[in-house]
């Protein structure tokens, strides 16, 4: 193997994480075949635990072969079509071609372009730097005869399954929910925003584990926002209020660890709180 290909099937474990980021809850394959028959793609990306949008990536090690693979990259039955390569490889010349080749030929559609990073540990990482746009096109049929018969590589764990208290600790029932929503806006009323938001993301998220609980989902994963994800999938969390607590997310690990956010990003605290309040409306039982 080339030191080109190694770095290219390395890179291939951070683009997967990249998209796992990104969308709801995706299975991941590897050097598959799609449509079944087809040709080979780098990697196969199908949202919604195996039944939603397809992704198919193309993973380069230099920008020069992004650019040469994009018009092959455009002819794959998917709704998302994105490339990747190294950052290092860029040249301002290369990315003016690309970008110009990313749009359909005719029609809806823009390849997305995910650019691959090396540290100095010789780690890698991923970021999308051209967010995709969606191409027209249903794909049901094909989804649904690949994942009968094709394991993902990766695949996210949605089975539901009753979670125990962590270390002891008690989900909030939805009245004391309601409480820490309402001193949440009391207090962001009085100018203390920081604290309002802190303690409206906190009340969202005991929302979301107790709607997680109702359902019998997993919610020992780590990271809320993998538990959004779940709600999301599962119908609890609208797409519109999954992104804002995406966002919301990035501010709230900032606030935690003593940073300031400044005035360019101002704190969502009216939207945590109307956020908390639908979740814990959707755990009131039925009259």
């Amino acid at each position: 193997m080339t030191e080109t290909q190694r770095l290219e099937q390395r890179a291939r474990d951070a683009v997967a994480e990249c998209l796992i980021r990104r969308l709801t809850i995706p299975n991941i394959y590897f050097d598959v075949r799609w449509p079944r028959g087809a040709k080979e793609v780098d990697i196969l990306a199908v949202d919604r635990a195996g039944s939603g949008d397809v992704h198919v990536i193309d993973v380069n090690h230099h920008l020069s072969a992004a650019v040469d693979s994009v018009p092959e990259l455009l002819s794959v039955p998917s709704q998302f079509k994105w490339t990747a390569f190294y950052v290092d490889t860029l040249t301002a010349e290369a990315e003016k071609t690309l970008k110009d080749r990313l749009y359909a030929f005719k029609g809806m559609g823009r390849v997305g372009v995910i650019t691959i990073a090396r540290t100095g540990a010789d780690d890698l990482g991923a970021n999308v730097s051209v967010k995709a746009e969606r191409f027209p096109g249903n794909f049901h049929r094909e989804v649904t005869e690949f994942t009968a018969s094709v394991e993902p590589d990766i695949q996210l764990d949605v089975t539901p399954s009753a979670a125990p208290p962590r270390d002891g600790f008690q989900i909030p029932q939805p009245r004391t929910l309601l409480d820490r929503l309402e001193e949440a806006e009391s207090l962001n009323a009085l100018g203390h925003t920081q604290a309002a938001f802190i303690l409206a993301w906190a009340g969202v998220e005991a929302a979301m584990r107790l709607n997680a609980e109702r359902e019998g989902l997993r919610q020992d994963r780590g990271s809320p926002m993998l538990l959004a994800k779940v709600l999301h999938s599962f119908g609890l969390l609208s797409e519109h209020d999954f992104r804002l607590l995406e966002d919301a997310f990035r501010l709230r690990n900032a606030a935690v660890h003593g940073y300031e956010v400044g005035t360019n990003c101002p704190y969502p605290v009216n939207d945590l709180v109307r956020i908390g309040k639908v979740l814990v409306s959707e755990t009131a039982p039925a009259s």
